[in-house]
């Protein structure tokens, strides 16, 4: 390994979702696998009665969200996991699309034996990317496994071909520490967390129970990776430019489609003055590469090169420093350096700074650290920034599955 710097721009957001894609009908086949047997949770394993309830939940937009770690269940969230019961759940999510913030029909399948396999077909579109499903480990007290509002839009790419590994959580709802204890309600209710402790879990970590796979199968009724107008593009590419897939030059600017750095509007000429692959014409960041074109404050100025929109990017890591945007949302900095093998193995995004390979530097000036720290080999460190508003920390953001990042050892 030579290089021992692993950087990481784990900053204020990480789902940054372009208004790029077209409105077209993105069909998935979601596949659940109960993988929950004795062999993986051997303690109290309810031999011949481990199951799955029927799989629950929508595509919806970022406006509803069903369920999050660190709050209270819902009624339908306490159902389900207490009893697998998906009649309240649904009410929930009937609610939610009167209010205009579900998209078709609810997602659900049959319940399985464990180990077992079950699945079913969804729509989603660019307003309506998220989905949740969630399903009870039974018999349990409140036991259960999902998906809470996973973004199925990242960057502007549909994500194909995913397997997601199932942790276990716990409702809150009832007490019980056994898979088949009787009902003993929590009064009053605690909130959803993650299940560390026995019979699912040994010396604080308990293995997944299950896996979901989300795999592309229809874009507007064409196969997804077909090239329907010959232009380069497959159709699942048109779908996220928003490009006409039955014709090869949506622009009329004598470009195709598939070599067009601005699909959408005319630029015959095509200068790319930073290299990034998208013409100055359409490029939100014209003199900074970024291909991707997040902008999160949707004001038309891209996030690499936008100073005002709270998120924080790093613009140079090397092994003698670090500097980011300087944004003016923020009147200091604090920066946290981590090890990544804790990282993985606990969730510890901030480190004790006494600890091996972590530090911290707290309200920082300048947009800039001098760290020069050099990790052993086969060791690896990540840093992190947070912005502060007076003395306020902004948070750490989100992990991949939506839930908030926990700081543990925050500043000062």
């Amino acid at each position: 390994m030579t290089n021992r710097l692993a950087s990481c721009a784990w900053l204020v957001l990480v789902a940054l979702t372009l208004s790029v894609a077209s409105a077209a009908d993105v069909t998935y086949q979601v596949t659940f696998e109960a993988t929950w047997t004795a062999q993986t949770h051997p303690q109290d394993y309810p031999m011949g009665s481990a199951h799955f309830s029927p799989p629950v939940g929508a595509v919806h937009n970022a406006d509803v969200i069903f369920w999050e770690v660190g709050t209270l269940a819902s009624n339908g969230i306490e159902s389900m996991a207490e009893t697998g019961g998906t009649s309240t759940m649904n009410s929930e999510i009937q609610t939610a699309r009167t209010a205009g913030d579900v998209y078709g029909n609810t997602v659900s399948t049959n319940g399985i034996s464990s180990p077992g396999t079950t699945g079913t077909q969804f729509v989603a579109t660019e307003s309506f990317s998220k989905l949740t499903l969630v399903t009870m480990l039974a018999p349990s007290p409140d036991w259960f496994v999902g998906l809470n509002g996973l973004d199925l839009l990242l960057h502007g790419r549909w994500r194909d071909n995913m397997l997601i590994e199932l942790q276990t959580h716990d409702a809150g709802t009832d007490g019980g520490p056994t898979f088949t204890s009787s009902n003993d309600d929590t009064n009053p209710a605690d909130p959803i967390t993650l299940i560390v402790t026995s019979p699912l879990a040994t010396d604080g970590y308990a293995p997944p129970t299950g896996t979901f796979t989300l795999v592309i199968v229809d874009v507007d009724g064409r196969p997804p990776y077909g090239d329907a107008d010959g232009d380069g593009l497959t159709n699942l590419r048109e779908a996220e430019l928003g490009t006409d897939p039955t014709s090869s030059d949506t622009d009329l600017d004598a470009v195709p489609d598939g070599v067009d750095n601005c699909a959408l509007l005319a630029n015959a000429t095509q200068v790319d003055i930073d290299g990034d692959g998208i013409g100055d014409d359409c490029d939100n960041c014209p003199s900074t590469r970024n291909a991707m074109q997040p902008d999160l404050d949707d004001d038309g100025v891209g996030d690499h090169c936008d100073l005002n929109d709270g998120l924080l990017l790093f613009t140079n890591v090397t092994q003698s420093g670090q500097a980011w945007h300087d944004d003016t949302v923020y009147n200091g900095f604090n920066f946290y350096r981590g090890d990544l093998q804790v990282l993985r193995g606990g969730g510890d995004y901030t480190q004790d700074p006494t600890a091996l390979n972590a530090d911290r530097q707290c309200g920082l000036i300048s947009a800039s650290s001098i760290d020069s720290f050099t990790p052993a080999v086969g060791e690896a460190v990540f840093y992190l920034v947070t912005g502060l508003s007076g003395v306020v920390e902004d948070s750490l953001g989100e992990d991949g599955a939506g839930n908030p990042r926990p700081n543990a050892n925050s500043c000062p």
